[in-house]
């Protein structure tokens, strides 16, 4: 298992994410980072 961690992600984040494993088969998935609203009393 592999996990992707971005901290803190911007829109330029955003994109196709590959793991080259050396055990099994290369997998990609797509990420799309949003701008959300943060109200104040939220954090």
């Amino acid at each position: 298992m592999s996990i992707l961690l971005i901290e803190a992600a911007d829109l330029g984040d955003s994109g196709k994410y590959s793991c080259y494993p050396s055990n099994s088969e290369i997998t990609s998935i797509r990420v799309h980072v949003l701008k959300a609203r943060i109200y104040k009393g939220e954090l």
